[in-house]
């Protein structure tokens, strides 16, 4: 009997022995000390932005007689949007990128149908200066002008400097041309003005009528003949004012 017991205890342990896990059976892993990450330089406006030439203020005038206007200026890219409001027609925006184009919207803060723009090719050399831009009827000319020309892919026009294309004298009739229109829907009573201003069927039309001479002329070709312009109702030759704010309603 008490070999029985005895054979019956020595094969319970040697069964307890062989349903030990794995684990319990190798030994524990040393920690191991992590290296200490020595001190790094906070990111700067160039490291994270490879093409980041430096940055101008732009300042101008609006020609929006009124203070309840507000003044936003964006890149091509996205990468910079700012906006100020409007004191004594004057505006100022900083920390624009220098070597890029910007375009800069004017509008009445309780009117967005009206509106004036511009466009500009910062410079490097104007890097921690400021940026004189005006914005009023015929800096809205040739904007419109540069994005009527992109939605029709022509190239000649959207790569030819902004500052080149003011400068050009033979291309000053067709800016006229817009800029006439612009005079004649501003004349409007404000109340009247219906259609955003990029988006005045007559303005179009006049852009597309200039359009291929414009592209003629930077390409150094004979520019075609102007289509016939059509006939805007009580237009007048006159220029008139840019109209004062709306009250709110």
């Amino acid at each position: 009997m008490k070999k029985h017991l005895l054979s019956l205890s020595v094969s319970l342990l040697w069964l307890a022995s062989c349903t030990q896990t794995p684990s319990s059976q190798q030994p524990s892993p040393q920690p191991t000390a992590s290296p200490t990450p020595g001190p790094t330089a906070p990111p700067t406006s160039e490291s994270s932005n490879p093409g980041f030439q430096g940055e101008t203020t732009l300042t101008g005038k609006v020609d929006l007689p009124s203070d309840a206007v507000l003044v936003e200026a964006t890149n091509t890219t996205g990468t910079y949007r700012r906006s100020a409001k409007v004191s004594n027609q004057m505006y100022t925006l900083e920390k624009a990128p220098v070597g890029q184009r910007i375009r800069l919207q004017a509008q009445y803060q309780n009117n967005t149908f009206v509106l004036l723009s511009a466009l500009v090719d910062t410079l490097a050399a104007q890097r921690d200066q400021q940026t004189a831009v005006n914005i009023d009827i015929e800096s809205t000319a040739i904007d419109l002008i540069y994005q009527r020309a992109a939605a029709q892919n022509m190239s000649t026009i959207v790569q030819t400097p902004v500052a080149d294309f003011t400068a050009n004298a033979s291309l000053a009739p067709y800016r006229q041309e817009v800029s006439k229109v612009l005079q004649e829907i501003f004349a409007t009573q404000i109340d009247a003005i219906l259609v955003l201003i990029p988006e005045a069927p007559r303005l179009n039309e006049a852009i597309d009528r200039v359009l291929p001479a414009i592209d003629a002329a930077l390409k150094n070709q004979p520019a075609p003949p102007l289509a016939t312009a059509t006939p805007t109702p009580g237009s007048t030759a006159t220029p008139a004012p840019i109209p004062s704010a709306p009250h709110s309603t």
